[in-house]
């Protein structure tokens, strides 16, 4: 362990850090600022090292539609400090980063009754994919019981097309765009991947569909139809039929199923931070918000 790790596992034990197990990689929802800006600080070093943003002065780097209350910030965390990080931004007013170069194929699917999530902001200290799967798959499976609990049927994500087989084959994403440049990564190539979880699963083990929707803004914008959408418990029904159905689905993807048999409980995410706008105005993220125009308030 190196004397910063010391550091960092030292003062998460001493406050009481659930996610400090022996130094072994853990998981957890940022529930504070600074979570939140050591994650997306990982991001930053990550993206500019590869080439996907330029410098700036913050040393931070998220997209605007990320910092509100419909979003979920999912840590990776050795002896406290962070090491990995996913976020999941439920859709909203703003709609969605990938409407950017994808806005025809996401409003096909809002407008066939899809609520969606997209998920981004993905980094991990190691420099490979495939020594970072035990923490993508973590990290997913905690993002996309966020979105179940809010209400989101579909989860989408842009990638670049060289590691769309490695989504498609683990977790069971399918291709639902056409390769396009992203201004939003200096104009690299990318591709639109969704997730149905609800064709691919047929339920979610402990979940009661739409817990949380009442308290999150895009579930509620849905459901009064500002995208064409029925509230999600219109459109899913889950029985026995369907849970039958959805073990099956899951044997062609084991991250499914793993997903599936190890839910994450909506109380998981209460604690969550919300983005208030007292807490976020003068910090770094406030920064990062005037910079960007990020959405900020609304929603619980």
């Amino acid at each position: 362990m190196t004397y910063m790790e010391r550091k960092a596992h030292d003062a998460a034990k001493a406050s009481g850090d659930r996610s400090v197990q022996a130094g072994e990689l853990s998981f957890d929802v940022a529930r504070t600022i600074e979570d939140v800006a050591q994650a997306w600080q990982l991001v930053y070093r990550a993206y500019l090292r590869t080439g996907l943003i330029h410098a700036n002065p913050t040393r931070i780097h998220t997209v605007p539609q990320a910092i509100g209350r419909n979003t979920v910030v999912v840590c990776g965390r050795v002896y406290g400090r962070i090491v990995s990080t996913l976020s999941g931004y439920v859709d909203g007013p703003q709609s969605l980063p990938l409407d950017s170069v994808y806005a025809a194929q996401l409003d096909a699917l809002r407008a066939a009754g899809c609520r969606l999530m997209e998920v981004g902001l993905f980094a991990d200290r190691r420099l490979h994919l495939e020594r970072s799967r035990e923490a993508i798959l973590e990290l997913m499976r905690y993002v996309c019981y966020f979105g179940v609990h809010a209400g989101a049927t579909d989860a989408v994500i842009g990638v670049h097309p060289h590691h769309a087989a490695y989504y498609t084959r683990l977790l069971g994403f399918d291709v639902s765009g056409p390769i396009r440049r992203y201004g939003a990564v200096n104009e690299a190539e990318v591709v639109l991947l969704r997730l149905d979880w609800y064709g691919k699963v047929g339920g979610w083990q402990g979940v009661e569909t739409g817990e949380m929707s009442g308290r999150v803004e895009s579930a509620a914008k849905g459901v009064t139809g500002e995208h064409g959408t029925n509230g999600p418990n219109d459109a899913i029904t889950v029985d026995a039929a369907n849970d039958a159905r959805g073990r099956k689905r899951c044997v062609r993807h084991r991250a499914l199923a793993r997903f599936r048999s190890q839910p994450v409980p909506a109380e998981m995410y209460r604690d969550r931070f919300r983005f208030e706008p007292d807490v976020v105005g003068g910090s770094v993220i406030g920064e990062v918000m005037r910079q960007t125009g990020g959405v900020g308030g609304g929603g619980s």
